[in-house]
């Protein structure tokens, strides 16, 4: 719930309780009956309707070219391939990459 709290003012009042609702049923029903379907719907939504649109603006914003794109698969290939060859140069962030 933290970390929904910290986003609230972008999400606007109303989806933050929407939310936050559905993270607190969410756990609830976790904990009942060992069910995680409506956190699951509660990421989706999260994902769909608040971080996509700030990916995509930040996209816009900052013009910034991918180094790669395509299927988790592909993408994870080509990591993995990359990390072998250039690891220093794939990291713009100057923090250490890790592959799963």
């Amino acid at each position: 719930m933290f970390a929904l709290t910290r986003i609230k003012s972008r999400l606007g009042g109303m989806r933050y309780s929407q939310f936050s609702k559905m993270v607190k049923e969410g756990v609830a029903k976790l904990q009942r009956v060992n069910d995680g379907s409506l956190l699951r719907c509660v990421i989706k939504l999260m994902l769909t309707e608040y971080y996509d649109p700030m990916y995509y603006y930040h996209q816009q914003k900052y013009k910034r070219k991918p180094l790669f794109q395509g299927s988790a698969g592909e993408v994870r290939d080509w990591l993995m391939t990359h990390l072998q060859k250039e690891p220093r140069a794939l990291n713009r962030s100057g923090k250490e990459l890790h592959i799963v």
